[in-house]
């Protein structure tokens, strides 16, 4: 059962439409495990979503969110201080408004 699921996954991997460095080293590690060679790390490049990768894009995506807010309220300062049809302010206060990436 064990040598079925490491083959559906190599498989899997090897038929993927995007070749990604992490699904290429689920293949990998999934072939020489049917094969039984035994695992080193030092064999292949591990995926690069380590703990350091994971804190450096939070503090990016924090430092993002807040760099957006601040020229939303930028934005809508400039907004308060023009004159514009009612329709554009009321499109631009609804996209104003939406979380960033919705």
């Amino acid at each position: 059962m064990l040598r079925d699921a490491l083959d559906h996954i190599a498989r899997t991997c090897a038929n993927s439409r995007s070749q990604t460095r992490r699904i290429r080293w689920i293949g990998y590690r999934a072939r020489h495990a049917l094969d039984g060679v035994p695992f080193d790390p030092h064999d292949c490049k591990l995926p690069a979503r380590t703990a350091q990768s994971i804190e450096r894009n939070t503090v990016e995506k924090i430092k993002l969110t807040y760099q957006v807010e601040e020229l939303q309220e930028l934005l809508l300062d400039v907004l308060e201080r023009c004159t514009l049809p009612a329709e554009l302010e009321t499109q631009i206060s609804k996209a104003l408004s939406k979380p960033p990436g919705a």
